[in-house]
């Protein structure tokens, strides 16, 4: 087993399409998304419930206009990530493969547990969760992403 890492994306306003985190494999270790789940906030109770699609890609280029974020072991006294990561970049990157796609009730959230067998696993490239169509309306927006670094 390797080492777990959390990528959190706090309370962000969502307003356009975006790469929601992307994590980049370092060039020593494999990277797996283990989980995902993300939430809004601000529509609760909304008569006008907002669906919005999420896409897991790999192998697209970083987006930009967001911020890097540090990786954070599970595990106290776990060393650093192999791994980068990036969350909110509003201008997204480009190219990759689409492993993922679904449509989500965002009142209920996004929960992304995959089987073992279906985890999505990369060697020195990029795994990005995206947001690809402008929301209805602006969102007050929440995640954790799990990924492990295997090798």
């Amino acid at each position: 087993m390797g080492r777990i890492y959390t990528v959190v994306v706090p309370n962000l306003a969502v307003a356009l399409q975006q790469d929601l985190c992307s994590a980049l494999s370092g060039s020593v270790h494999s990277l797996k998304l283990l989980s995902g789940i993300v939430t809004q906030n601000s529509d609760v109770g909304d008569a006008n419930a907002i669906f919005l699609r999420f896409i897991i890609k790999v192998g697209a280029a970083a987006g930009s206009v967001g911020a890097a974020v540090t990786p954070e072991p599970t595990i106290d006294g776990v060393p650093v990530a192999d791994f980068t990561a990036r969350r909110n970049d509003t201008t997204r990157g480009t190219g990759g493969t689409n492993l993922h796609e679904e449509n989500v009730n965002m009142q209920i959230g996004w929960f992304y547990r995959p089987i073992p067998k279906e985890m999505i696993k990369v060697f020195n490239r990029r795994i990005t969760i995206e947001i690809p169509d402008v929301p209805v309306s602006s969102m007050d927006m929440s995640g954790t992403f799990y990924f492990e670094e295997e090798g």
